[in-house]
């Protein structure tokens, strides 16, 4: 995860965001998720429908982009500074924010990835 997902992770810009690392004969296969309720390209991780993307073959009706494999060095590299966030059978989800989930106590989501603007995570002297 590279970003928690806030309050309205679907349809109000607080989405989380995820690379999901896959083992394939020669690596790690790279694709991206997003909370959010639109179109998200799983192979360029941005937010676009397929038939509008340059890699889509009109004729075949499919996506001819490539996905990204990285060795297993690389992956290593990627995970430097990550946490592990939970394991379920073979899937490990690391957190790559760089910070544990900081709620915000009026049901917001993270306010270090989204700032809610109630003081919510701000230190207190005393």
């Amino acid at each position: 995860m590279t970003c928690h997902p806030g309050n309205k992770p679907l349809d109000g810009g607080e989405y989380g965001f995820y690379t999901i690392y896959t083992r394939v004969d020669d690596g790690w296969e790279v694709t991206y998720e997003t909370s959010a309720g639109f179109s998200y390209c799983p192979v360029l991780g941005s937010f676009q429908q397929c038939e509008n993307c340059w890699n889509w073959d009109i004729d075949r009706k499919q996506c001819m982009a490539e996905k990204e494999v990285i060795s297993d060095e690389e992956l290593q590299k990627r995970l430097e500074g990550c946490t592990l966030e939970y394991e379920k059978g073979d899937t490990r989800v690391y957190n790559g924010t760089g910070h544990e989930y900081v709620p915000c106590r009026y049901g917001g989501g993270c306010v270090i990835c989204y700032p809610c603007g109630h003081g919510c995570g701000e230190k207190t002297e005393g």
